[in-house]
């Protein structure tokens, strides 16, 4: 499930501390995002408790071609929660399709990353000059 974010979200998730200084520098444009359902919280279930799993959002980008970025931000737990944060993941991502003709994002080349977002239904597009790998889909707002 996917919730308004809020300020303090950020604290109780577990994230290595250079993608925490990036998510803080950046907390104002997610909390705009947040109210224009364009980001949120991904939230689940640890028995009774509930659990905060990730930060995930699009970015409008390029708005005469419908382009966002998509920017996922999971927590350090995430194997724990893995097919629950993609479900999530996956919703968001849905809404962003109906709203944009082309959602792309940015990844490390990693075994992991790369995993994760062909699960998500990115392709791989190019590689980048700083080795990071350029991932893309199409929404249904293509004409």
């Amino acid at each position: 499930m996917v919730i308004e974010f809020k300020a303090w979200h950020l604290e109780k998730l577990k994230l290595e501390d250079d993608v925490r200084k990036m998510v803080t520098a950046k907390m104002a444009v997610l909390e705009g995002l947040s109210k224009a359902s364009l980001a949120g919280t991904v939230v689940g279930m640890s028995g009774s408790t509930v659990v905060l799993l990730g930060i995930v959002g699009a970015v409008p980008m390029d708005a005469e071609n419908g382009c966002c970025e998509v920017f996922i931000v999971s927590d350090l737990d995430r194997a724990r929660y893995a097919v629950e944060f993609v479900k999530s993941v996956k919703d968001v991502l849905r809404y962003a399709r109906q709203r944009f003709a082309r959602i792309q994002a940015l990844g490390e080349d990693t075994p992991f990353f790369n995993r994760w977002f062909t699960w998500l239904g990115f392709v791989c597009e190019k590689t980048l000059a700083d080795g990071k790998l350029m991932w893309g889909m199409s929404g249904a707002a293509r004409a």
